[in-house]
C-alpha cells in the first residue's frame, strides 16, 4: 500500500540526469542512460549530430560557435544497481566539476536542463551567480509533501532498494525512451531531500535570464512545478508551453521548437 501511494503521487522521478558542455553552454539534462560524449561543431554552421545513447539516438540541431560535451554524472549509463547508492550530492559535484571544466575555457556560459536535470540546472545557477542564462525543459523544483517523504524513507528503511521506473512519456508514437526499469528509493529520496527542499527555498536569488518550456500534458513532473518556479524566480522568466508534448519533450513532437528556442535564447544572452 505504501508503494502504490508513494507511486500516486511521487511524478520526482530520479530518471534523467545528464550533462552537457560546449564552450558557452554547459547543459544537465537527459537519461540516466546516456553515454558520454563528446562534440565539437563547425563555427556557425548549422550541424545535425547524433549522441548515441545504448539502443536508440537522440538527434540535436543547434546553432553554436563551441564545444559540446556530454560526461557521464555517477549512476548513469551503465545499470540500475550502480545508481542504488548514488545520492543528491554526487551529482551536484558531477555537474559542478563538469562547470569549472567549462569556466576554465569561456567566460559566457548558458546551462541547459531536462526534468531532475532541470533542478541541477538551477542549481547550478545558485552556485555560480555569473551564468548568463538558464533553460529549463519541465524542471522539477518543489519537494512532495512530508507525508510522501515519510513514506518513501519508511520503504526504504524497510529494506525496499527499487521501485518500479516511469520512462518514455512521449506523445509521439514512433519515439521512445531507453531508460532504467526501475527508481532507486534511496537516491529518489536524496533527490527530494538533499536537493528539492533546499533548492526550493533559493528560486528567488536566482536573478540571470530563463527560458522555461513546460509541456501542457507531463505524467512525470506536474506542470506546476514550473508555475511555481515562474513565480518565484528572480530574474526575467521567457515561458513557452509545449501543446503537443509529454515530460520528455527534447525527444517529441515539440523538439524543434525547443532547440530554435533554446539556440535563440543563448545566442541574445550570451551576445
Amino acid at each position: 500500500v505504501g508503494e502504490a501511494a508513494v507511486r500516486e503521487r511521487l511524478h520526482h522521478v530520479v530518471h534523467r540526469v545528464h550533462v552537457e558542455r560546449p564552450r558557452r553552454v554547459l547543459a544537465v539534462g537527459g537519461d540516466e542512460h546516456d553515454d558520454g560524449a563528446v562534440q565539437q561543431l563547425p563555427p556557425e554552421r548549422e550541424a545535425r549530430h547524433r549522441l548515441q545513447r545504448r539502443s536508440h539516438v537522440v538527434h540535436v540541431r543547434v546553432r553554436l560557435d563551441g564545444l559540446q560535451l556530454v560526461p557521464q554524472l555517477a549512476g548513469h549509463g551503465t545499470a540500475m544497481e550502480d545508481m542504488i547508492p548514488t545520492r543528491w550530492a554526487d551529482w551536484t559535484r558531477d555537474a559542478d566539476a563538469a562547470y569549472a571544466r567549462l569556466a576554465s575555457r569561456a567566460k559566457k556560459i548558458v546551462v541547459l536542463g531536462l526534468s531532475m536535470g532541470g533542478s541541477l540546472t538551477l542549481w547550478v545557477g545558485t552556485q555560480h551567480p555569473e551564468v548568463k542564462g538558464l533553460v529549463c525543459v519541465n524542471p522539477a523544483t518543489l519537494p512532495q509533501p512530508q507525508e510522501v517523504i515519510d513514506m518513501l524513507k519508511g520503504m526504504v528503511d524497510g529494506g525496499q532498494e527499487v521501485m518500479d521506473g516511469i520512462g518514455s512519456d512521449i506523445a509521439d508514437p514512433s519515439t521512445h525512451e531507453t531508460a532504467y526499469p526501475g527508481t532507486p528509493l534511496a537516491a529518489l529520496h536524496s533527490f527530494q531531500v538533499d536537493g528539492l527542499v533546499p533548492l526550493s527555498k533559493k528560486y528567488g536569488e536566482l536573478k540571470m535570464p530563463l527560458l522555461l518550456f513546460t509541456s501542457v500534458q507531463d505524467h512525470v513532473v506536474d506542470p506546476g512545478n514550473s508555475d511555481a518556479l515562474a513565480a518565484a524566480y528572480g530574474g526575467p522568466v521567457d515561458r513557452v508551453m509545449l501543446e503537443r508534448s509529454y515530460h520528455v519533450a527534447t525527444q517529441d513532437y515539440d523538439k524543434d521548437t525547443i532547440f530554435a528556442a533554446s539556440v535563440e535564447f543563448i545566442s541574445r544572452v550570451t551576445a
